[in-house]
């Protein structure tokens, strides 16, 4: 009995024997961070410059060896010990990969260099001019109606994500005196939806004789894509006696990768949200002549 007993335990022992990792065999967590290295040292070499010198690559994964306190011998005869051990090498390579995937989606959500990011989105985006506004309209009176109302409604001039700027100058002088702000007056911009919502901004028109800059920067919608844009750049119920309007400009800027204009052939399929720009509108005074001859 004893002869059986000692037998059953000589045998668990060689057994257990069999599953343990011989003495100088790299412990699984270092063989997975070394594996890890090299994989990343072998994927630095291949895109940057596949035809390296042999002796510069096999610098490179000595350096990687050096830190983990071994030598190309040593990861070797590891390595074959843990391949005639699928379980152990399977874990390890398991966990590999996925430290691998994490690393590229870091690197694709800009982790190690956000500043790229910035970059990456203005060189998708390219700006035009929508309209071919006169490079000056003169009044020596109040313009008729809706003279100075602009549309824009072609198919390719719109596209979702776009963002757009409108901007004039303007001088004005009123007939009667007061405030310098006009009654029921102003500079107008509506912008039709797919949806058929519409997004209407308006500036007052300060009339004072002197040159005022109206800018609009309406906020991008990334939900759906504007069908028609309206300006109208003078709509008041006051008589004005001079009436000036130049350096009109209605911008669109688009990313041209994901809506390329018609001519154009998309260079990229990825994009990123470029940020909004808040509904604002501002006039500002850049002229103090007050002449009013």
């Amino acid at each position: 009995m004893k002869k059986r007993l000692i037998v059953y335990l000589f045998l668990a022992i060689l057994l257990t024997a069999c599953k343990m990792k011989p003495i100088g065999v790299i412990g699984e967590k270092k063989m997975e961070n070394i594996i890890y290295e090299l994989t990343l040292t072998e994927a630095i070499i291949y895109t940057y410059d596949e035809k390296i010198l042999t002796e510069e690559r096999k610098k490179l994964y000595n350096d990687v060896y050096a830190k983990y306190g071994i030598d190309e011998a040593k990861y070797l005869a590891s390595l074959k010990w843990y391949t005639e051990n699928p379980k152990y090498i399977e874990i390890i390579y398991d966990n590999v990969k996925s430290r691998i995937d994490t690393l590229k989606s870091e690197v694709a959500n800009y982790k190690f260099h956000p500043e790229e990011k910035i970059t990456d989105q203005l060189r998708q985006l390219d700006t035009i001019e929508m309209y071919r506004f006169e490079p000056r309209y003169m009044f020596e009176a109040t313009p008729p109606t809706d003279s100075l109302r602009f549309t824009i409604k072609s198919k390719d001039s719109f596209a979702l994500e776009d963002k757009y700027i409108f901007k004039l100058l303007m001088r004005a002088d009123k007939i009667s005196n007061g405030k310098d702000t006009m009654a029921k007056s102003d500079v107008e911009l509506t912008i039709t939806y797919s949806d058929g919502s519409t997004k209407i901004l308006k500036c007052p028109i300060i009339a004072n004789s002197k040159t005022y800059r109206y800018t609009f920067t309406p906020k991008q919608r990334t939900d759906v894509a504007p069908t028609k844009i309206e300006v109208n750049m003078f709509r008041s119920s006051e008589l004005v006696r001079r009436l000036q309007i130049d350096s009109v400009h209605l911008f669109r800027i688009f990313n041209k990768r994901k809506y390329p204009l018609p001519e154009e052939k998309p260079s990229d399929t990825s994009t990123e949200n470029t940020g909004l720009i808040i509904d604002k509108i501002d006039n500002v005074i850049i002229d103090d002549n007050t002449s009013s001859n």
